[in-house]
């Protein structure tokens, strides 16, 4: 564990979000700031953990409710600890989503995509998460393959579906 200038504890947040697009409002069509700033935008699943609050088994946070519930958390943990968010993509964007829309400012933020690029280097086409599970041979591991189905509440059948399966499943989802 190390400390910020504030000689607070960093601990990390590991978070994954599901957001709302469709042909129209997509990443593809727009900006990340008009994307984030549309008032179409929808954060409507957050798959979590945070080992330093007792979470060590990823947890699924859905619709607003629930996902503000995280960061009233996090906001009351945030006197005594700092947050690192370790992001399953682009630590940028979702440490935008949870100031802009959640109202709570992690210290520092990082992505695994970004982190597998700099230390995988050309050995890799893209920085998919499909990709460095496939680099890493994550599929083959039961283990985290189980974990990437139960953060999502699904059952994994044993035949070696892979994990962007279980990822379409939410994908793009729209709840209301």
């Amino acid at each position: 564990m190390t400390t910020t200038g504030s000689n607070k504890p960093v601990v990390d947040f590991c978070a994954d979000y599901e957001t709302y697009y469709d042909a129209e409002y997509s990443l593809s069509k727009i900006t990340t700031l008009e994307y984030v700033r549309s008032p179409r935008f929808e954060l409507h699943m957050m798959s979590w953990k945070c080992p330093a609050l007792g979470v060590h088994k990823p947890r699924r946070a859905i619709g607003d409710r629930m996902i503000q519930e995280v960061f009233d958390m996090l906001k009351g943990a945030s006197q005594y600890v700092d947050f690192r968010l370790v992001g399953a993509n682009s630590g940028t964007f979702d440490a935008f989503i949870a100031d802009y829309h959640n109202g709570f400012r992690f210290m520092h933020h990082f992505d695994v995509s970004l982190m597998a690029r700099w230390v995988l280097g050309n050995t890799l086409k893209d920085c998919k998460l499909e990709t460095i599970a496939t680099r890493l041979d994550v599929e083959s591991s039961q283990e985290l393959r189980k974990e990437a189905f139960d953060a999502l509440g699904m059952a994994d059948d044993g035949l070696g579906k892979k994990i962007s399966i279980a990822l379409s499943a939410v994908k793009g989802l729209h709840i209301h």
